[in-house]
């Protein structure tokens, strides 16, 4: 199998889908456009999230979804992933 290789606008999206099914539907997480998706190259962590949450509204409100692509790999890790960060 072909190696996955991350972006930004596949993190995005895969975000937007969980966003909006269950469990994580209820969770009144923000849309998308309220977070910034970074691939990173740690090995030490499948991803973390960083900034403030509360729907990050405003010029100080930011929130950070980062995943690493040095540990992500393919498709069926990326999304047990986002339960891990």
């Amino acid at each position: 199998m072909a190696r996955l290789t991350l972006t930004p606008e596949m993190l995005e999206n895969a975000y937007e889908y969980l966003r909006v099914s269950p469990p994580f539907c209820r969770w009144n997480l923000p849309h998308a456009d309220q977070a910034m998706f970074r691939v990173m190259g740690a090995k030490d962590r499948f991803g973390h999230f960083r900034g403030r949450h509360r729907k990050a509204r405003g010029d100080d409100g930011f929130s950070e979804i980062a995943i690493s692509a040095g540990m992500v790999k393919s498709s069926d890790v990326l999304i047990p992933a986002w339960r891990m960060r």
